[in-house]
């Protein structure tokens, strides 16, 4: 893997996870992205004393699309992949990732999952992600056909693609605006078989604007990428889907919540049952396969309702208002 450059822009990360990536990816070509200003970030590299090369980023911006570009352009491997500082890829990621290219595919990802579980936000996020990465593959797998939404890291692609369409930073979600770009360029994309972990947020206020960065960035990317429809309808769809979501989120909380009220109050269920017939069938089936509607976790349905209700009045007023706005996930380390 000589030709294959691994990039992870850092800012304003803990040491922890500095430590955490260096014996994770000892093994590889990894350049850490630190931006010029980021001085603490800068002393803890150079405390790690590991294999990385360091990219000192001069722009402006500190951006994750703006400081990963600065490294692509920096560098002249064939491949690139992109990682978060959290990010902790299976032992055959990448070498199904260099299958998935050698089949012709521009880009291979992987499934992301959480690895700080054992905490209450988390937790809740291993529930939503158990039904995100389900829909995901079944999308992958029977209506996309080479086409696929982007995770903004686990991903492994030709170097040359990515300089013609990689991230851009005129959205605050780089990995909406790249898969849509690809699409409309006809590059193809497939989500392996083997996952990569990463770090959710463990409180409230961190959740609520991540989620919000999500839902500006998604709703920023559709209307700049308008013309998708004429050339993948069913993608164009699935992110306009994503807009609802959250408040899609909150029916079916509400609706497995009332699952567990007595048989006679099933009529409600089943009014969702007629109205979110493909959705009900996903949820069914991962019910029967990972068995976590339990009662006593009922709790965790309705802080997702609840956050599903919130984030789009955030992210709607932040993108009329505060467009350019980039909030840091902040993550503690394990």
């Amino acid at each position: 893997m000589d030709n294959l450059a691994i990039i992870i822009p850092i800012y304003r990360e803990p040491l922890a996870l500095m430590k955490q990536a260096e014996k994770v990816f000892s093994k590889f070509n990894v350049y850490w992205v630190i931006h010029h200003h980021d001085f603490k970030t800068m002393e803890n590299a150079k405390s790690v004393k590991g294999t990385a090369n360091i990219i000192v980023c001069m722009s402006d911006s500190h951006k994750k699309a703006d400081m990963v570009n600065y490294a692509v352009n920096a560098m002249d491997k064939k491949y690139i992949s992109v990682f978060d500082i959290d990010n902790i890829p299976s032992d055959k990621f990448f070498d199904k990732c260099f299958e998935a290219i050698e089949e012709g595919y521009d880009l291979a990802f992987g499934v992301p999952y959480t690895h700080n579980t054992g905490r209450f936000l988390p937790d809740c996020k291993m529930i939503e992600e158990k039904q995100w990465n389900f829909s995901l593959k079944n999308m992958c797998q029977v209506y996309a056909n080479g086409y696929a939404p982007i995770v903004g890291s686990g991903f492994v692609c030709l170097r040359d693609k990515f300089i013609k369409a990689g991230f851009s930073s005129d959205t605050v979600t780089e990995d909406a605006d790249m898969t849509m770009q690809w699409t409309k360029l006809g590059y193809k994309v497939k989500l392996i078989d083997e996952m990569f972990t990463g770090e959710t947020p463990t409180n409230l206020f961190n959740t609520l604007m991540q989620r919000a960065r999500w839902y500006k960035g998604t709703l920023q990317s559709l209307f700049k990428h308008k013309d998708l429809r004429e050339k993948n309808d069913m993608l164009f769809t699935v992110y306009a889907w994503t807009i609802l979501s959250p408040i899609l989120t909150f029916f079916i909380c509400a609706k497995y919540l009332l699952l567990l009220l007595p048989i006679g109050l099933w009529v409600i269920p089943m009014l969702f049952l007629f109205l979110f017939q493909d959705f009900e069938y996903q949820h069914w089936c991962l019910r029967r396969n990972h068995g976590y509607l339990k009662r006593s976790e009922s709790y965790k349905w309705i802080v997702l309702a609840l956050i599903g209700l919130i984030v789009p009045f955030i992210a709607i007023f932040e993108y009329f208002f505060m467009p350019n706005v980039w909030h840091l996930t902040r993550k503690k380390g394990i």
